[in-house]
């Protein structure tokens, strides 16, 4: 049948170009293997078209993933990445800005692009070259209406390890601990891989007299109603719940965030960026990883005040942030609130959040 010879040949092509695990790079995609797949796509789409609705939305998305698979076979594109994962092909853009420029910006409707992490600083400079906007965008930076002096807090332990060094993770899991008993759970704990996440979760079960969740455990929103309804909970995640996660009051009280979230390096796409950089003479350090890692450490500590009433703790377990000297870029992105270096500050916090709510 048409549909096994697919399978078959997408299994071939897989084999020799997935990695057991992670993602890897491909500068270039066997052409034999990766001809074959389109063929059979391309064979099965024929054998499709014209039949019922149902069968002809099936013999457009074979010729949609044949037109894919030619696309990964120019692997040397000047403008594209192609990798493999354990059961994927895929490939991306390295720079959307000229496509989003003449598709979108130029001669289009008048767009409103709102977020609340635009700027790394107050500089809109960053997220506007990304998307291809001229210098002629109109900007507006507006301040959050939450006084995150009175209601946040913001600890920066003393003493941790530099998290690529032997032994991190562990510190990180007592940490993470002894944060989690002094605000009587109420926490979310976000990792920046799920090495750490693993790590941490693991690390914290048994040792924390709360309902531990762990993202992959149940489904995304399953986790955060019960994060909201269980108070007292913790829940343990990474990836997207730095951006969307909205669960106001009580329930989260305590955010740990383990470490700065430097995009890995070794990622396609991020390793593509990073040399487009470097060959037009630019410093991607500078220039792509920092401002990504502010945007998105805003982004996570926005998780934490939801509403005029919450009041917390954010605690970044990076000593980076005050031994390095772009640690500074990250302090000065964040909304400005008291700093603690003591844990026993930390407790104090959630002493005098005990009284006012007594």
């Amino acid at each position: 049948m048409a549909l096994d010879r697919v399978e078959d040949a997408g299994l071939r092509l897989l084999a020799a170009v997935a990695p057991p695990t992670g993602r890897r790079r491909l500068r270039e995609v066997p052409a034999e293997p990766a001809r074959t797949l389109g063929l059979r796509l391309t064979e099965l789409a024929a054998a499709l078209t014209a039949k019922q609705d149902e069968v002809d939305a099936v013999a457009s998305r074979a010729l949609r993933i044949a037109g894919d698979v030619a696309i990964c076979l120019e692997a040397d594109d000047d403008n594209r990445v192609v990798w493999a994962e354990p059961d994927t092909l895929a490939w991306a853009p390295i720079d959307v800005g000229d496509a989003l420029r003449e598709l979108l910006w130029e001669g289009g409707p008048t767009a409103v692009l709102v977020s609340a992490t635009l700027t790394t600083g107050d500089d809109f400079g960053f997220v506007r070259e990304r998307i291809g906007l001229r210098r002629g965008a109109r900007e507006i930076a507006v301040g959050s209406p939450y006084d995150f002096r009175s209601q946040t807090l913001l600890y920066l332990p003393r003493g941790l390890p530099d998290p690529r060094a032997e032994g991190a993770l562990d510190r990180i899991v007592e940490e993470v601990t002894a944060l989690c008993r002094i605000s009587a759970g109420r926490a979310l704990v976000l990792t920046s891989s799920y090495r750490a996440l693993q790590a941490v979760a693991d690390g914290i079960r048994g040792r924390v007299p709360y309902e531990i969740l762990v993202q992959g455990e149940a489904p995304r929103e399953r986790l955060l109603e019960r994060l909201r309804d269980e108070v007292g909970s913790v829940l343990v995640a990474t990836s997207t719940f730095w951006q969307g996660v909205d669960v106001p009051g009580e329930s989260l009280s305590l955010l740990v965030i383990d470490k700065l979230p430097f995009a890995a390096p070794g990622d396609p796409l991020v390793e593509a960026r990073c040399e487009r950089i470097a060959d037009q003479g630019g410093d991607w350090f500078r220039e792509y990883a920092l401002p990504s890692a502010v945007l998105q450490l805003r982004q996570g500590f926005g998780r934490l005040i939801r509403s005029h009433a919450d009041r917390g703790v954010v605690a970044i377990l990076d000593p980076r942030l005050s031994s390095r000297p772009y640690g500074r870029a990250f302090l000065e992105s964040l909304p400005p609130c008291p700093v603690a270096v003591d844990r026993a500050a930390v407790a104090d916090f959630f002493a005098q959040e005990a009284l006012m709510s007594a």
